[in-house]
């Protein structure tokens, strides 16, 4: 187990990742607004569409969340391995209990808050920057630099000079010149009046919340094991305050910490010393003491750990989302690595030249060198960045499942995963990249390991903010509007609007204006979090169709015959594995490209008659009448999900035929699938 200088040594290290990940999102971030804002248009080099400028905040908003959004959250998807590491270093010093995965995801909760507010107040920051600068016919390229300035701070050693002066006499000068240099600091340096910018408080809170969460995981663990004295511990670097110097390596009693964290220092934060410890970008940390005469003693019966409501039975354990990732990337690294040019064997084709050709689209476009240096790219690799730890550990067990597939049907394994968008399937396959839309993928997840009352009262509870917020921005539109008549009257004379434009009434309307602006921002946000939630908690109705019932009864898709979600999430991705069956088996390469395999031509065969659909056959979903590659992977996913009585007797008699042969099979009921045609 850890000891806490390992422990420390771990922290730290995860500090610097997560500060190196979230300073290359800013740094994108930057460079994708300057490169928007640069389009900006302009008479003579400045800036004059005040339209244009308030339309900025749409795209600015979408650049935060895709940039700064996204990296918060995969930032926090390292937590719950910090907690396992925190346990562990624990433990070598006393019995200690975990804390448990709800109070985990609460903490990670509060934390994304802390990153939405960071990222809420620079947005209006940006926009409010950007609309001003336009009202004034600011030159572009002055625009440009101060909201990049905003974002990443000063480009010259000069400009820092000058912000540290114009900070100091913003403390300590005349209110007069306070405030001289609080404007300067705002409108030259885009600094707030301590000097700082987004990326000084993104990249604070994005260290700050590491530390406070392994804080409060260590103090809870104490509490609840009777500790009263703790030590203080961490390296003592160039950079660590004169109080923590004074510190480290100490023990102190409770009571001893609530006295001296009373006191006052350089860069402490107004939270109890515990959680806070040294102030902003503290590195050390709290660890409980058990002493003898407590470590003997009988401990008393440690509390319940709190339940964790689970809908299905059997799912995967959740674990770090990091943990889960790397551990699917070496699963597709070794699939990706299994080509042979012998079109019988169990892996992906390769040509003569060594090239691992691309038989279909990639992100949609038609078949290029271009595009199957595209795919290429993705084998080996998955890309799910905004799948839940839940969603990503179901599809790990499915991977596991799929390559069990694998050896059954002699076939590969899936090579790379990867995100779809936009409104296209549920999931796709092609070149054995299984595509995976994110939104169905959480919302399986979400209910199978979630309890369907817990659902609903997260879906009550939703709900009620909605109206809450709806009743607050009613409020606030009221009384904007209000304020927007006593303008029109004003308007009526020229001298009464300018005594107007500089009173307090016109302040207060740009005020409520903010203030439903932010409301509205709320309010869309919480409808979406309802709609979301209305999706996972309504039931589903499992289809009782069987062979020989009226096909008008049929379900759309093979999920339908499954009560448990992460069957229905199965279903999906045996579905896709099984066009991976049937576009990988005996596919060959021609002086004319790339054909139909063997396998396709036989379905086909099958499927056809009189060049129409045969009526004979079995279709057990409306889907699986499509087209003969659909009627297949419906048909393979329901075989293999124990469902063979809803499949044609002909397919099932080919699988069957296919798993018991010693390889790939060669000739099945007259057809020759390594001729690719009838006997």
């Amino acid at each position: 187990m850890a000891t806490e200088r390992e422990h420390d040594d771990y922290l730290n290290d995860l500090a610097d990742s997560h500060e190196g990940r979230m300073l290359d999102a800013l740094q994108r971030l930057e460079l994708r607004i300057a490169d928007y804002l640069d389009n900006a248009p302009t008479q003579d080099g400045r800036l004059f569409d005040l339209e244009w400028a308030v339309s900025t905040r749409t795209e600015l908003r979408q650049a935060l969340e895709e940039e700064y959004g996204v990296i918060a959250q995969s930032i926090l998807d390292d937590y719950p391995d910090v907690a396992v590491r925190s346990l562990e270093m624990l433990n070598n010093y006393g019995d200690f209990t975990g804390t448990s995965r709800q109070v985990i995801r609460q903490l990670q909760q509060l934390t994304f808050a802390g990153f939405e507010d960071v990222g809420a107040t620079y947005l209006d920051t940006i926009a409010s920057e950007v609309y001003q600068n336009t009202l004034t016919g600011r030159p572009k390229a002055e625009m440009v630099k101060s909201v990049r300035q905003t974002i990443n701070g000063v480009y010259m050693q000069s400009d820092q000079a000058e912000i540290n002066k114009l900070v100091d006499i913003a403390k300590n000068g005349t209110p007069a010149q306070s405030k001289a240099a609080i404007d300067r600091l705002h409108t030259v340096y885009a600094s707030d009046r301590t000097g700082n910018n987004m990326r000084r408080y993104a990249t604070q809170i994005t260290q700050d919340s590491l530390m406070q969460f392994d804080a409060n995981l260590n103090v809870r663990a104490g509490l609840e094991a009777g500790a009263t004295r703790w030590k203080y511990f961490g390296d003592v670097i160039r950079d660590s305050r004169q109080f923590c110097r004074d510190r480290v390596g100490n023990t102190y009693t409770t009571e001893e910490i609530e006295e001296i964290w009373q006191g006052s220092w350089q860069g402490k934060s107004s939270s109890e010393g515990f959680v806070a410890r040294g102030g902003y970008n503290c590195r050390h940390h709290w660890r409980p003491v058990l002493d003898e005469e407590q470590v003997q003693a009988p401990p008393p019966p440690p509390p319940e750990p709190e339940a964790e409501p689970q809908a299905e039975p059997g799912l995967p354990e959740v674990q770090s989302k990091t943990k889960t990732v790397k551990a699917i990337n070496q699963q597709l690294e070794t699939a990706g690595a299994t080509t042979s040019t012998d079109r019988s064997a169990a892996a992906y084709l390769i040509d003569a030249n060594g090239v691992l050709p691309s038989r279909f689209k990639v992100n949609g476009k038609k078949r290029t060198e271009k595009t199957s240096q595209a795919m290429n790219r993705s084998i080996g690799k998955s890309s799910i960045g905004s799948l839940s730890a839940e969603a990503s550990v179901m599809l790990k067990q499915l991977l596991d499942e799929t390559a069990d597939l694998g050896k059954k049907y002699k076939t590969p394994n899936i090579r790379g995963v990867n995100l779809v968008s936009g409104n296209k399937a549920v999931a796709n396959m092609g070149d054995g990249l299984l595509g995976v839309k994110a939104k169905y993928m959480n919302r399986y997840a979400k209910k199978s390991y979630t309890a369907p009352e817990k659902l609903q009262a997260e879906l009550l509870a939703s709900n009620a903010a909605v109206e809450e917020l709806r009743e607050q921005y009613d409020k606030i539109i009221l009384e904007y509007r209000a304020a927007g008549k006593v303008m029109q009257e004003a308007r009526d004379n020229y001298d009464s609007f300018l005594a107007f434009s500089k009173g307090p009434e016109y302040l207060r309307r740009q005020e409520l204006a903010d203030k439903a602006e932010k409301l509205r921002r709320k309010l869309n946000k919480q409808i979406d979090v309802s709609s979301e939630l209305s999706a996972v908690a309504k039931p589903r109705e499992i289809s009782t169709w069987a062979v020989g019932d009226d096909l008008a009864d049929r379900p759309w898709t093979s999920d339908a015959f499954f009560e448990s979600d992460f069957d229905v999430m199965r279903s999906t991705v045996y579905h896709e594995y099984g066009h991976l069956v049937h576009q990988e088996s005996w596919r060959r390469m021609t002086d004319r490209g790339e054909t139909a395999t063997s396998m396709e031509n036989w379905l086909a065969s099958l499927f056809y008659k009189n060049k129409k659909r045969d009526k004979d056959r079995v279709f057990p979903t409306e889907y699986a009448e499509t087209n003969p590659k659909e009627w297949f992977a419906e048909s393979f996913s329901l075989y293999n999900m124990g469902r063979a009585d809803l499949i044609d007797p002909t397919l099932k008699r080919f699988l069957d035929a296919l798993a018991a042969s010693d390889g790939r099979l060669k000739v099945f009921e007259g057809w020759d699938f390594d001729k690719g045609g009838p006997i």
